[in-house]
């Protein structure tokens, strides 16, 4: 038990030192040169953005994979530390001549047992939407699923081989056998042993990208759930003197639930919106439908995101959607009506339930969940040259971006360019009324088509500063291209869309940091890379 609450007192410890860090900004500002800062964080980024070359770890930055690596290495520091490793040979009372064999196996698969409860809390903590760990270190909720799942991994191996050494103590040390073996299976707390790390199978199994592919997304959510609190339940069963960890797993999971039920009622009390539904469709596997309603409610933060579920639907879905209109009240002004705009692209379940809604009636009513996230932009990147990259629907993350930017004409000499790819020259109609505001603006837009072939030097509008292109970009010569633009000041890359894409820019932005420019004070090489 001992070990078990230093490593919390090291993650509490922890996390906490971050939060005060984080949010005595004064302090942290006039502590390190701000050249200094820019330089170290412009270095990890070229040595840790980009992803690993390994296929167990494929789009994982290393970043993440040395995150984990960290975590694995101090569980396995308190795993060994500790205990006696020595062979003592023993008299079986009343079998004469027949001995046991005792050594550290025993308490050695005992702390493991203790490591594994005790990171069940910390594995529900990493998956909670309500993350108190988000507003303790200002990261948002999607940068803790990587640990949640990898975590996850740790606590079925810890508990499979506490499991397999003492399958060897009960099987082959300890004497007589196989009567000591047949004891040992019968015992109720070991039956509950065996039922908790067969639900532990189950969760890691069916968490497999094979398994969601297989079952589809909802089903593994809901099965996740279901699995998880039967898994408490045979820990708790199990071995009752560590029930601490398993209430608390429960204490967290069911406060989580009761956040967004609160934060659900607080954004609605009694109304409930209903959009208006626009199903954009070139074939049965292309389809995407446009959402648009108005909400009383405070506005969010740009780069900030809404779980939405749709109860004519479904009452029980609610999934993340970040809307893609920009309003331009203060985040801290009084409630007003906010308009909401989403893309959303047609899969399995509900959001094909909602096409097949749009073909029937014109709009649905939708329950918001949110704001959740962090903003992408704030007061201090008013002169950060900005560039946003998106694959398809994935525009909805930087668009309203690329508005607040654009709407800042205090900023002089900042570069703004938006690279859209989409499917078909036909997909720019799901966002017209917000082209056309670009257009206004004069803002640098290349928009690639993919699967149509389209002449690279016609635009929508002969005027227009948009540049329609077929085929898949260079994401890095786009990437190095905008920056040879770039006339001083840093520069953050806001990037949504695939997998591929994304582990390509990350790529791309770490080759562009160079922090040896950035300490001589030339800020350009200091690139950011945003995911969403």
């Amino acid at each position: 038990m001992l070990y078990s609450f230093v490593l919390w007192a090291v993650v509490g410890g922890g996390c906490l030192l971050w939060g005060v860090v984080r949010l005595n900004r004064s302090w942290h500002d006039q502590a390190r040169p701000r050249r200094l800062q820019s330089a170290l964080r412009a270095l990890c980024r070229r040595l840790l953005l980009p992803d690993v070359a390994c296929w167990p770890f494929r789009h994982t930055t290393r970043q993440q994979l040395l995150v984990g690596v960290g975590l694995a290495g101090y569980l396995l520091v308190f795993t060994f530390v500790g205990i006696t490793y020595q062979t003592w040979i023993t008299p079986v009372s009343g079998s004469p001549g027949v001995y046991n064999t005792r050594s550290g196996l025993g308490p050695w698969s005992d702390r493991l047992g203790v490591l594994a409860f005790a990171l069940t809390p910390l594995s529900i903590l990493l998956a909670s939407r309500e993350s108190l760990l988000s507003l303790l270190t200002g990261l948002p909720h999607s940068h803790f699923l990587f640990l949640h799942r990898w975590l996850g991994y740790l606590i079925y191996l810890q508990s499979a081989l506490h499991t397999l050494g003492w399958t060897v103590v009960e099987g082959k040390l300890y004497q007589p056998q196989p009567t000591q073996w047949r004891e040992f299976i019968r015992e109720k707390y070991i039956v509950w042993g065996v039922v908790a790390m067969s639900f532990c199978s189950l969760m890691i199994v069916h968490s497999t990208a094979c398994a969601i592919r297989w079952t589809g997304y909802e089903l593994f959510r809901k099965l996740h759930y279901l699995v998880a609190m039967l898994y408490l339940g045979a820990c708790w069963a199990h071995w009752t003197r560590l029930s601490c960890w398993m209430i608390s797993s429960l204490i967290l999971w069911l406060l989580d639930r009761a956040a967004r039920l609160l934060r659900t009622f607080y954004l609605h009390r009694m109304n409930i919106p209903h959009a208006t539904i626009q199903l954009f469709s070139t074939s049965d596997d292309d389809v995407v439908v446009r959402l648009d309603f108005r909400h009383f409610h405070h506005p969010w933060k740009v780069g900030q995101h809404f779980y939405l579920s749709f109860p004519e639907l479904s009452r029980w879905q609610a999934h993340p959607f970040t809307p893609c209109t920009f309003n331009a009240t203060p985040c801290d002004a009084l409630k007003a009506h906010q308009q909401h705009t989403y893309l959303i692209r047609v899969h399995k379940g509900v959001t094909r339930r909602l096409a097949q809604a749009a073909l029937v009636r014109p709009s649905t009513s939708v329950l918001l969940s949110g704001p959740y996230g962090q903003p992408v932009l704030d007061a201090d990147d008013a002169d950060t040259n900005i560039l946003c990259i998106a694959g398809g629907t994935g525009i909805s993350s930087v668009l309203p971006a690329l508005l607040l930017a654009a709407s800042n004409t205090a900023a002089r000499d900042r570069s703004l360019r938006l690279v859209w790819v989409v499917r078909r020259q036909t997909d720019l109609q799901w966002l017209q009324p917000e082209l056309a505001l670009l257009r206004q603006l004069e803002l640098s837009i290349r928009i690639y088509v993919t699967r149509e072939t389209t002449d690279s030097t016609e635009s929508t509008e002969k005027t227009s500063p948009v540049e329609n292109i077929a085929g898949h970009p260079d994401l890095h010569g786009e990437v190095t291209d905008f920056l040879s633009q770039v006339v001083r000041g840093r520069t953050r890359v806001l990037a949504s869309g695939p997998p591929g894409m994304i582990s390509a820019l990350r790529q791309s932005v770490a080759s562009q940091n160079m922090p040896g420019k950035v300490f001589r004070g030339d800020e350009r090489p200091d690139v950011q890379l945003i995911e969403s």
